[in-house]
């Protein structure tokens, strides 16, 4: 190594120049990096269900670019009510980004012999101006309300209406507006969005009816809109409170300089190079600037610590800059390489989005290591570096006397602190493996939300605001109307009607259902089917595709509630192929397959924590050369997953997608901080130290860095534990407690195992 910082010394130039040039490439790359707003591609997977939601789109349209309106009324079927949802209805289907709108006064009676009508009666054209107390319009307004109280129990009892768009109470309906395009972002969502609070405001104005937003685009539109504002705020308070732990404990503004401008290369050289890959941030990879922050600032930090001790002992900044190199180089490229090995089994997994994360994570743990090994050498050696440290502030104010004492300690009782450590790591490993995966919408969405409110509101009402679809094929000998196909849609709805997290089926069946005799007459299904608004028609069925659609409510969409519920209905599917041949039947839709995703991200990062483990094992006792040390830090590396994993089982919680992403950044913090401790102890082993006080020095030495991260890192995470989404404060809440358990098990138990299982008289080993 002393070769290798000799040469860095001589370059310095021409490594100033190199990181000029890749910072303009990173650059260039950077404007090409954009944020992946398409809500599909969440979902995009190799395989057939991805496949037939893609047929679903196709043959019916999009299932998840309807905003859905919940308008409630003390009096639903009052003129004053009903005009108003009238005038909301025209409202947004005059918005320019909405392609129709479906709502209560859509609703068709078909009647066998006679044309079909508004289920709702329209409210009759006055045949006179109304001036004063008009005879002629007052009874045409008394003759339309007493109308519309007659339609209400038909409503009620309708097939397409009840259950469906309107509430078993009369009180609540639903407005469903269908936005134009494909998978559309949420830059194309916002104006549409606009222009129905417009519609809603107008329509509100009477005073007659309440409305709410909710569905796929509102929600997704408040989410993205709220992670942006509080990203802003948090991302500007956190750096804050971060910079000013940091001045509190290097207590030289030079080093806080170093440290930061080292991270901010790293991140910047990151997204500049994922911008020339094409890649973009989404939902799942937004997480990956902090994540390749925390690891760029981890080994900046301890470089800093290297050259202010470096400083203290007199040496030019240049020579300290050069010893920094020649002590850290190794230990933080077992950092980078161990991380990237574990972000890169997640290429191995079988969603997409997953895949992309570990490729960027991967990536960025390797181009943090050049970033930080270079730039924060080339400033601590230039006149910034002059600023590091004098002798007398050398190190930070809890180092005098804290690290002295807590190796003293871990001396005296290192047995007791070995049986702690193992005995922690084993229950809280035992108690991990209860553990389950889950994912809820709830999860993301802000209590105080109006899509939130009304998503609650449609569960109770109307069985739910998102729905799973059913997708019935035939072959050319049958046509939708015939027996078959109706005995065959009579068991799909009763294989939904079966789960109790499944709703108010409909289909092709709740149409015929409304003709008086058509469930007995293929004749009267015929003509109920040419007699149905084109709409509907189109909604329900494909006959130039042989197809049909059959779609159920579902609501508290949870990861762990709809799986097994799904797989129960795929399996009642698969018999009902075998009684009805030549029929095909497809569970689908965006929750069908956002619920199996949501799974398979959570699993898929739970697998790889672990595969990420056993190669970081390997690595590092290679890199280590010592099987022993290697499996030394096991214990260190294992505890804070353990004990954050069994936290959530002890408070009742599940492992959601953020605690998963949690247990990632925590891995890659836990064996960055062990493989800086263990470089160190073998350096004072190297130097003649007995094993005791080696670990006593290397507690020294790299003790003041790690706890320096943690109170930075932990600054920065705890601000956001202000976030008014569940999701964000659960990270911040984890992460911190992650922080201080990696701290616990670098500080404490990996010297007292250190102490107790190696020998003095094994020096030779780290030679």
């Amino acid at each position: 190594m002393e070769r290798i910082a000799t040469w860095y010394d001589s370059q310095r130039p021409l490594l100033a120049a190199f990181a000029l040039a890749v910072g303009a490439v990173a650059a260039v790359g950077l404007r090409g990096l954009g944020l992946d707003e398409s809500p599909r591609d969440l979902i995009r997977a190799d395989g057939e269900s991805y496949a037939t939601l893609q047929e679903l789109f196709r043959d019916f349209g999009s299932d998840d670019n309807d905003s859905v309106l919940l308008v409630e009324s003390d009096d639903l079927f009052s003129p004053a009510a009903i005009e108003a949802l009238r005038v909301l209805s025209d409202a947004v289907s005059a918005a320019p980004g909405i392609e129709r709108v479906r709502s209560l006064l859509d609703v068709p009676l078909i009647e066998p012999g006679r044309l079909p009508r508004p289920l709702i009666p329209p409210e009759p054209a006055a045949e006179a101006e109304s001036t004063g107390h008009d005879r002629t319009a007052t009874a045409a307004a008394d003759t339309w309300a007493e109308s519309l109280a007659q339609a209400r129990e038909p409503a009620l009892r309708h097939p397409l209406a009840a259950g469906q768009i309107l509430s078993a109470d009369g009180r609540a309906t639903l407005l469903l507006a269908r936005h134009r395009g494909d998978s559309l972002t949420v830059a194309e969502i916002e104006p549409v969005m606009a222009d129905i609070r417009a519609a809603i405001a107008q329509a509100e104005a009477s005073g007659a009816i309440r409305v709410r937003i909710t569905g796929v685009p509102g929600i997704r539109h408040d989410i993205f809109r709220l992670l942006q504002r509080e990203q802003v705020l948090f991302g500007v308070l956190g750096v804050t409170c971060a910079v000013l732990i940091a001045l509190a404990i290097f207590r030289r503004p030079a080093a806080v300089a170093i440290v930061l401008t080292s991270a901010g290369v790293a991140l910047f050289w990151t997204l500049g190079l994922l911008g020339l890959l094409g890649l973009k941030i989404n939902v799942v990879t937004s997480v990956l600037p902090t994540l390749v922050t925390v690891i760029a600032f981890t080994d900046s930090v301890h470089l800093v610590h290297d050259m202010r001790r470096s400083r203290a002992a007199g040496l030019a900044p240049r020579a300290a800059a050069r010893l920094a190199v020649q002590h850290l180089l190794v230990p933080c490229a077992m950092t980078s390489l161990t991380t990237a090995i574990g972000f890169g089994s997640l290429l191995l997994t079988r969603v997409a989005v997953i895949r992309e994360f570990g490729f960027g994570c991967g990536l960025g743990a390797v181009v943090s290591f050049f970033a930080v090994i270079l730039v924060a050498p080339l400033l601590g050696g230039s006149r910034l570096g002059a600023g590091l440290a004098r002798a007398a502030a050398a190190r930070p104010w809890f180092a005098s006397w804290s690290f002295a004492a807590l190796s003293g300690l871990v001396a005296r009782r290192h047995i007791a602190f070995s049986l702690a450590g193992v005995a922690a790591t084993a229950v809280c490993a035992a108690t991990a493996t209860r553990l389950k995966p889950d994912n809820s919408l709830d999860e993301a969405l802000a209590r105080d939300a109006e899509s939130f409110a009304a998503l609650e509101r449609c569960d109770q009402a109307l069985g739910g605001a998102f729905f799973v679809y059913v997708l019935m094929e035939w072959d050319d000998s049958l046509t939708p109307e015939a027996d078959e196909a109706l005995r065959a849609l009579q068991a799909v709805h009763a294989a939904l009607e079966a789960e109790d997290r499944v709703r108010n089926p409909l289909s092709l069946l709740n149409l015929f259902s409304a003709i008086p005799g058509a469930l007995k007459s293929e004749d009267l299904r015929r003509a109920a089917l040419a007699a149905a608004p084109p709409e509907l028609r189109e909604r329900l069925l494909a006959p130039d595709k042989n197809r049909a659609l059959i779609a159920g409510h579902i609501r508290e969409f949870r990861v762990s509630t709809y799986r097994p519920v799904f797989a129960r209905l795929r399996e009642r599917l698969a018999a009902l192929e075998g009684a009805h041949p030549g029929l095909r039947f497809h569970l689908t839709g965006t929750s069908v397959l956002t619920v199996e995703s949501l799974a398979d991200m959570i699993t898929d990062l739970a697998r790889s924590l672990v595969f990420a483990g056993g190669v970081i094992l390997i690595v590092m006792t290679l890199a280590l050369r010592s099987l022993l040390l290697g499996l030394l830090s096991v214990i260190p590396n294992a505890l804070p997953l353990a004990f954050t994993a069994a936290l959530l089982v002890w408070s009742g919680r599940p492992l959601v997608l953020t605690s998963a992403v949690v247990f990632t950044i925590c891995l890659g913090i836990a064996v960055d901080d062990t493989i800086h401790f263990l470089s160190r102890f073998r350096l004072e082993r190297r130097a003649g130290h007995a094993v005791r006080e080696a670990c006593g020095r290397a507690m020294t030495t790299v003790g003041a860095a790690l706890v320096t991260t943690t109170l930075v890192l932990i600054a920065g995470f705890g601000v956001v534990m202000l976030s008014s989404m569940p999701s964000v404060r659960s990270f911040a809440a984890l992460s911190c407690i992650a922080l201080l358990a990696a701290l616990v098990g670098d500080l404490l138990i990996l010297p007292a195992l250190l102490m107790s299982l190696l020998s003095d008289r094994g020096r030779e080993r780290f030679r």
